[in-house]
């Protein structure tokens, strides 16, 4: 139950503010303004993903493109829950919901630079 909890709250951070303003206040020092902040951040990341995965599907066909979309959804199950495990000290505490959003930002961030490392070698056949 508590990781349920804990993987909605993270969904929402990363969701959230991509429907929001991109901005942020980043001289607000309130827990709250600095969750918002993270969530934007990793949102910002989210995105940057989506794209060059796109890109990537774009250029393979077939048992390429279907081995990556699993791929995809099991490194998305694997990000969640290693937040999860990384800040399970924090549940329940204020600072979580941006600790979760850093640690989506970092991953997903490794994520993009290895899919982008993927799609030039794609190139390459």
């Amino acid at each position: 139950m508590r990781r349920t909890l804990a993987a909605a709250a993270l969904a929402l951070l990363i969701a959230g503010p991509a429907f929001a303003d991109d901005d942020c206040d980043r001289d607000n020092q309130s827990q709250m303004a600095m969750n918002q902040c993270a969530g934007v951040d990793a949102a910002k990341a989210d995105a940057a993903l989506n794209t060059v995965y796109k890109q990537l599907a774009a250029k393979l066909d077939g048992k390429e493109k279907t081995a990556l979309r699993d791929a995809q959804r099991a490194w998305i199950t694997f990000r969640d829950k290693e937040g999860e495990d990384r800040t399970g000290e924090k549940e329940g505490g204020s600072m979580r919901p941006m600790e979760l959003a850093a640690c989506a930002r970092e991953m997903t961030e490794a994520r993009t630079k290895a899919l982008a490392h993927d799609l030039a070698c794609a190139g390459d056949d």
